[in-house]
């Protein structure tokens, strides 16, 4: 039998309390949701549940009908796999709310709708996954990898411009490609290489600057 040591019990304690803080933060986040949160919030801190986070509007744009049946069919093989989707408003809000009713999954995908600030819910779960058809940016790639997140996109010019030292897993923008990524990171595949934003600053002030040298 292990006895606890003072410095072993007094570390546990600060977790628990750490735990707990986390977990009321997490409550007064999800207060304003139809989802159950006990639910989530176990399946957040369950440390054999994978969870996937996805943010942004009810569009086409942003390729959530795909996401939704690469994850369908991930799940399906993997049921210790969670999706959540952040989108406040779009036009195809009704048709998305029907595709996740009507997914034989549906009750491991969380529709989430406006919240102020959705990034201290992106800290808690394993990835980001950027499902978008096109995109200007990809902004919020970003933003996961400012919080350290492991991040799933489909391979989009405009958002892989900065990106080419494997800060992400890059897939194919597809279906597929985004099952892919649900697959390599379940088995255990992580991106090691942290995103460098001081080169980037550096870059876009670069670009910046070279529109007015040139003219």
């Amino acid at each position: 039998m292990h006895t606890l040591s003072n410095e072993e019990t007094s570390s546990s304690i600060l977790r628990d309390n750490d735990n707990t803080r986390m977990i009321y933060s997490l409550q007064h986040l999800l207060e304003n949701f139809g989802v159950s949160k006990t639910r989530l919030i176990n399946d957040l801190f369950d440390p054999n549940i994978l969870t996937y986070i996805n943010i942004g509007r009810f569009d086409k744009q942003k390729g959530h009908d795909r996401l939704i049946r690469a994850f369908e069919s991930y799940n399906e093989e993997f049921n210790n796999s969670r999706l959540l989707i952040v989108a406040p408003y779009g036009p195809i809000k009704k048709e998305t709310i029907e595709q996740v009713k009507k997914s034989p999954v549906a009750e491991n995908i969380y529709l989430l709708g406006r919240m102020n600030n959705p990034y201290p819910l992106l800290s808690f779960v394993d990835a980001f996954v950027l499902s978008s058809y096109y995109e200007g940016l990809g902004l919020v790639v970003y933003e996961a990898l400012a919080l350290d997140k492991q991040v799933i996109t489909v391979n989009l010019d405009t958002t892989m411009k900065y990106l080419q030292n494997k800060e992400v897993i890059s897939v194919d923008n597809s279906e597929g490609g985004i099952l892919n990524g649900f697959l390599a990171f379940h088995n255990g595949y992580r991106t090691k290489n942290k995103f460098d934003f001081q080169q980037y600053k550096n870059n876009c002030i670069n670009e910046f600057e070279a529109l007015f040298n040139n003219k």
